[in-house]
């Protein structure tokens, strides 16, 4: 696998698939986070989650909380492959909190932030597993307060949520119902279920990943750049095809990409002008072309993203 061109703030180089967790608002609504067509993958770490957070706004959130249920969360890929500076700036602006407020895990360097983060086990062990590189997450910490219509600072017990919840009226209860409602039911909380008896307020049961994509072919992958899959979140420098010149022998000349159908891996194949390539067998002894659809080496998965990175 090719090294990026993705590095933390110490410069230190990050291989791989690059990937931001999702609980809450960010799957239905994610406005201007650079990620993949929306795409929220139901296969992200199990952390305690609950709706222990009062927004500006006045919606109860989502966040991780050591008095939360461990749920399964959600996860999707960053297609910002600069710096980890701007994939922190990024989720950053989305969830217009400070940057202390983000966290992340570099598996190379088995770096955290914050570095007192209570829950490293979970990404840690999930993160190698998938080989994910690079794990961005919203860390906001709980907030038992808020400012009435006086102007005035209100602070609440955790226990008080739902009396708090059911006292909202007019355009705040409005966005506090459709929050709870929006948020998959996979988050199944403690408190969800209370909400849900107390208030009525049922999820949508909305699905996620429902727009069907069309299949990656070496058509469409021109010049060279990295594969990604959406199921297991392998990813792969691969070439589709780059001309040049071989000024050795003054050619002009090609290379093209395929693919083992049987194996996945990849290969390459340099010809030159007018003349015919042999195609050989990949060394596991399957057939090797570029006339099929790519799938993932790995989970022979077709869900695949490409984001070139060099074309001539």
């Amino acid at each position: 696998m090719e090294k990026s061109n993705l590095t933390s703030e110490n410069n230190i180089s990050i291989l791989g698939p690059k990937v931001i967790l999702g609980w809450g608002s960010l799957i239905w609504d994610p406005r201007e986070l650079a990620i993949y067509e929306n795409d929220w993958i139901y296969d992200g770490p199990i952390l305690p989650i609950e709706f222990a957070r009062i927004s500006s706004d006045g919606r109860l959130t989502l966040v991780i909380t050591e008095n939360g249920t461990e749920v399964k969360t959600f996860a999707t890929i960053s297609n910002i492959y600069t710096s980890l500076d701007d994939m922190i700036e990024n989720l950053r602006k989305r969830e217009k909190c400070k940057k202390e407020h983000i966290g992340y895990y570099i598996k190379e360097t088995d770096t955290f932030y914050p570095e007192d983060f209570k829950f490293k086990g979970n990404i840690r062990s999930w993160a190698i597993h998938h080989k994910i590189t690079i794990t961005l997450w919203t860390n906001l910490p709980e907030k038992w307060e808020y400012e009435n219509e006086e102007k005035q600072i209100i602070k609440i017990s955790p226990k008080e949520r739902i009396d708090y919840l059911k006292n909202l009226t007019g355009e705040k209860r409005i966005e506090a119902e459709k929050y709870i409602r929006k948020t998959p039911v996979a988050i199944n909380t403690k408190y969800r279920e209370l909400i849900e008896k107390e208030l009525n307020w049922i999820g949508y049961n909305e699905p996620i990943n429902v727009k069907k994509k069309e299949k990656l072919f070496f058509s469409k992958a021109s010049g060279s750049g990295i594969i990604s899959c959406n199921k297991c979140f392998y990813s792969e420098s691969i070439l589709g095809f780059i001309h040049s010149y071989d000024f050795s022998n003054g050619k002009r000349c090609g290379t093209e990409g395929f693919q083992c159908q049987t194996c996945g891996k990849f290969h390459t194949i340099k010809s030159y002008e007018h003349e015919n390539y042999v195609l050989k067998n990949c060394d596991c002894g399957g057939n090797i072309s570029r006339k099929e659809f790519i799938f993932c080496p790995k989970c022979k998965s077709d869900d695949i993203e490409y984001q070139n990175k060099y074309l001539t």
